[in-house]
């Protein structure tokens, strides 16, 4: 069985994922789901000496409604209840990329389509074009709200 690393976005915290990370566990992968320093869980820790190097800044950009990244109706109110202030910092520090992900022997991109956005149509045009597998998923922005089950399925895929 695969080992998953689920890292949350902005705003959010490691609840997003319980819902995926449930599904992997039950099929007997082992899923590791971290509250980033700063936001959702562990907001109570954000200190003005934190950058991306320890991962987020002090100066934070308040949540944006769920409503806005196309989440499912029925989740919103508890979307919008659960995100916290993200911090600046980490959509403004210039990052010292490493190549790294240049050894991770299967990349995947997958694609939220019920979300409009063309830095992510860009990303998938390049994901394509490296020969990375590509999924579309008719969903919002988040898919581990949406379709968890879906997401399960293909992180599943993935790992064989």
């Amino acid at each position: 069985m695969a080992t998953f690393v689920l890292v949350h976005g902005a705003w959010w915290g490691a609840w997003c994922w319980r819902r995926v990370a449930r599904l992997l566990t039950q099929s007997g992968h082992e899923v590791f789901t971290p509250a980033l320093t700063g936001v959702g869980e562990r907001s109570h820790l954000l200190t003005p000496d934190i950058n991306l190097d320890t991962y987020i800044g002090a100066s934070t950009i308040p949540p944006r409604p769920a409503a806005m990244f196309n989440v499912n109706e029925k989740d919103r109110a508890w979307v919008d209840a659960q995100c916290t202030p993200h911090p600046i910092k980490c959509f403004l520090q210039r990052l010292t990329l490493t190549r790294a992900r240049e050894r991770v022997g299967i990349k995947a991109f997958i694609r939220a389509t019920g979300y409009p956005s063309e830095p992510f149509d860009h990303g998938m045009a390049n994901a394509r074009a490296k020969g990375w597998r590509t999924y579309e998923v008719a969903c919002g922005h988040d898919v581990m709200l949406d379709m968890p089950e879906r997401l399960a399925e293909l992180l599943k895929g993935l790992s064989r």
